[in-house]
């Protein structure tokens, strides 16, 4: 059995990612495509236009700083913590792309 994962770490993916909101957007599931985010405090309106396909994990003392919807997480280990904390919890279930 060969297991294919693909992850992509990092804000890098907006460059080879399609906008979901384009005139056609394409028909994408969080089976998928699922879009990651570890946040701290920050802004990450950035991501709106994901808002189906993404994930966030957030690593805020106060839980009033994290997006709305967020996974808390504690605040250690930086975002190498959090993106392997999401494959290890998800490994039977990771999206083809995430």
């Amino acid at each position: 059995m060969r297991l294919k994962v693909r992850v992509v770490i990092g804000t890098w993916f907006l460059d080879i990612l399609p906008s979901l909101n384009e005139a056609s957007p394409p028909k994408t599931s969080k089976h998928e495509l699922e879009v990651v985010i570890s946040q701290h405090k920050e802004s990450i309106s950035w991501s709106d236009e994901y808002t189906s396909v993404r994930t966030i994990y957030c690593k805020a003392e106060d839980p009033a700083d994290c997006a709305p919807g967020s996974v808390l997480l504690p605040n250690v280990g930086r975002e190498g913590h959090t993106f392997l904390h999401h494959i290890v919890e998800n490994y039977d279930n990771l999206a083809t792309w995430t």
